[in-house]
């Protein structure tokens, strides 16, 4: 677990619940990771530290999209 969740966060599931493995976020007012949980998917909360440390913005489709290894995406946004 990453952050804290608290009700004025959305709340953005990458992954299937149902399945072995899953990751939940939840984005702040400025559409910025401020929580995270993950479930079977270690390597997600590695990247997800990264990306709450840099603080930077990555859109909302990106993060709900598993196919997309949130590595690249925390790439494009270093280099934005």
């Amino acid at each position: 677990m990453l952050g804290f969740f608290d009700p004025g966060l959305e709340i953005i599931v990458r992954g299937d619940p149902g399945s072995n493995g899953f990751t939940v976020l939840g984005l702040g007012a400025d559409a910025r990771i401020a929580a995270a949980i993950t479930v079977n998917t270690g390597r997600d909360m590695s990247v997800l530290r990264r990306l709450v440390a840099s603080n930077a913005s990555v859109p909302k489709d990106a993060l709900a999209d598993p196919g997309r290894k949130l590595s690249d995406l925390l790439k494009a946004a270093r280099s934005a």
